[in-house]
């Protein structure tokens, strides 16, 4: 795998000046990279939540709820992971619609069905992680957490975890009343502004009120990462990265599922990392990746509302479990 390398009139225009600025090549390097990585990033952004948000308001989510609610079989999983990979990638918005599902009598393995796809397949992730690492890593990253959706769904089945005595509350109407993502609301502190026109002009203004909230609320984290990340790729030899993560591998992989899974990210907040990661270990990455996106200890607590301690450990567990396997399934694969 090559180094994480930038061409462009823009890099390239950046560099001639820092240079004849009298800059040290480590410290133009830290500044190209933190440049042109955020500038990439925020498009990225922009880009695909836009698009996204745009799509979501074509569709009744409620309409799909209430259709879910009566599918038992296996067309109600599949209506659950579709309604997942449209969803935001927020848990705070993917929580509370969990919360209004259990209360319209969704069986409790649906409904982490819909969670788990909610949480590593939606749109926005797919399309920004296909943006930044490429067919083959998506395509891996798309295995992956189908695997983890169908192996978490039958462990909880089989082991007898899909029973309502499980459900700590079936939610109340107010809490079910937050559920309405599809008009860009968002229970972490964002205004819940609602558009009812279903004109273009509607439509664009709703997309756009998401966009400028998940801007708000990731800019300053994404400028971390791209600051910690262009000062390792200009300061730290990637080479000796990768020989250390080559001759630890089965260690670097559990780590960076225990360290992925706590942090309460995005496929934006953590696009710095994957950037260094993908050119260094294809296994290291997914396994972080998967643990980042499908679980957080702020998700964790929200979803106290709905389950038992006892299911969310087991859970919690399994799915960060799963993402350790599937890091050394790829490294066994060659990837």
């Amino acid at each position: 795998m090559g180094n994480h390398e930038h061409t462009g009139f823009i890099s390239e225009g950046l560099h001639e000046l820092l240079e004849n600025m009298g800059l040290s090549h480590e410290w133009t390097e830290c500044i190209v990279h933190f440049a042109v990585d955020t500038i990439q990033i925020f498009f990225i952004l922009f880009v695909v939540m836009f698009a996204v948000s745009f799509l979501r308001t074509f569709l009744d989510f409620e309409k799909l709820e209430r259709r879910l609610a009566k599918l038992k079989s296996v067309w109600g999983f599949l209506l659950a992971a579709g309604m997942g990979m449209l969803s935001p990638f927020c848990s705070c918005t993917i929580v509370p619609v969990v919360i209004g599902l259990l209360s319209m009598g969704v069986p409790t393995v649906i409904c982490i069905c819909f969670l788990t796809a909610a949480s590593l397949m939606n749109l926005t992730a797919l399309i920004s992680f296909y943006t930044i690492a490429g067919p083959a890593y998506t395509a891996w990253y798309i295995g992956i957490s189908i695997a983890v959706i169908l192996i978490v769904c039958v462990i909880l089945s089989v082991f007898g975890l899909n029973n309502r005595k499980y459900v700590l509350s079936y939610g109340s109407k107010e809490e079910k009343a937050h559920q309405h993502h599809h008009h860009g609301a968002c229970s972490c502190g964002h205004d819940h502004i609602h558009f009812e026109e279903h004109s273009l002009k509607g439509r664009i203004a709703e997309s756009l009120h998401e966009v400028v909230h998940v801007f708000r609320d990731t800019w300053i984290y994404i400028l971390i990462g791209v600051a910690l990340s262009s000062a390792v790729t200009a300061f730290v030899p990637l080479d000796a990265i990768a020989g250390a993560i080559d001759e630890n591998n089965a260690l670097s992989v559990v780590l960076a599922g225990l360290i992925g899974a706590p942090i309460h990210s995005d496929m934006f907040t953590i696009m710095p990392l994957i950037l260094i990661l993908k050119d260094i270990s294809a296994s290291v990455t997914l396994t972080f990746v998967t643990a980042a996106m499908v679980i957080s200890v702020p998700e964790v607590v929200l979803l106290t509302r709905a389950f038992k301690p006892r299911f969310l450990a087991v859970y919690g567990s399994v799915v960060v479990v799963l993402s350790m396997i599937a890091g050394f399934v790829v490294y066994a694969a060659g990837f």
